[in-house]
């Protein structure tokens, strides 16, 4: 969206059921251009440029991608003073823009470059190994976390890793409990994590309190097979975290293919752990 909005032509835009569902507003408001949704407040959307702003001024509490989108697309601008607004959120991954950024040849924010292309190295995102900690599986060859991406599986204050949300609800749950914070942001990911991680989790008769920012979550809990299906609110780390817990315990989870959006062997290495399961059309 960032990159064609550097172009002078109108270009509609649309995505899979997951992007939908996701808001791109604060990124549309920053870059002052045209737009018109085809649908409420989310794609499919129209958009024409070319950006004609000398100012851009960022909301950076919602998501880091905003910011990541603006500086990839610097290269393609006359240049433009950056602001940043709000409390800045999954900071590792907008650093690691920037870092890119530098080794391609930027050196100030706003300020276009001659872009380079020398080969970089992404570091790895553990994002995914807080499943395998819920489910009480090892980590062969785990990276080492001074080289991740924005993850810390012993914090629960997750202005940089709210991707944990659910799976981390559960496994506190499971075990000593504890205070979620710093999860804002989870609130305008493919579903509202905070609200729907409460709503997932008492399916399966484990009880947690909603906060503005997270979730209050009492220790020693035992899940209970549900007696329906179990809505996962078309969010695959929502789904990923109710098949788990439906492994302890058994029950019928909705959206069999939700966890191929980040993990499309993820059923089969549970299974090769020793899950049984069958998928119902």
């Amino acid at each position: 969206m960032a990159q064609l909005a550097t172009t002078n032509q109108k270009i509609t835009l649309d995505g899979d059921d997951s992007l939908r569902v996701r808001t791109c507003l604060p990124l549309l408001e920053a870059l002052d251009i045209s737009y018109d949704f085809l649908s409420e407040n989310h794609l499919p959307i129209s958009i024409e440029g070319p950006l004609k702003s000398t100012k851009i001024i960022v909301d950076t509490s919602v998501s880091s991608q905003f910011l990541s989108a603006i500086l990839l697309m610097t290269p393609r601008t006359k240049g433009f003073e950056l602001e940043m607004r709000g409390k800045s959120v999954s900071r590792k991954h907008s650093d690691l823009t920037w870092d890119l950024c530098k080794i391609t040849g930027a050196e100030l924010y706003g300020e276009p470059w001659v872009v380079k292309c020398p080969d970089v190295i992404i570091p790895p995102d553990p994002s995914m190994s807080i499943f395998a900690k819920l489910a009480n599986l090892e980590i062969n060859n785990p990276p080492s976390y001074q080289d991740l991406i924005g993850h810390d599986l012993e914090s629960l204050d997750l202005t940089d890793s709210n991707d944990f949300i659910t799976p981390m609800s559960a496994l506190l749950a499971l075990n000593q409990g504890g205070v979620i914070t710093g999860a804002k942001h989870a609130t305008y990911k493919e579903s509202n994590r905070i609200s729907r991680t409460k709503d997932m989790l008492e399916q399966f008769s484990i009880f947690v309190e909603e906060t503005d920012d997270g979730l209050i979550i009492e220790g020693g809990q035992i899940p209970i097979e549900p007696t329906s299906v179990v809505k996962t609110y078309g969010d695959h780390r929502i789904q990923m975290t109710a098949i788990i817990l439906a492994a302890m315990c058994g029950g019928k989870i909705e959206g069999e293919n939700l966890h191929k959006v980040a993990w499309p062997s993820f059923l089969q290495q549970l299974e090769s752990c020793g899950l049984n399961f069958e998928i119902e059309i």
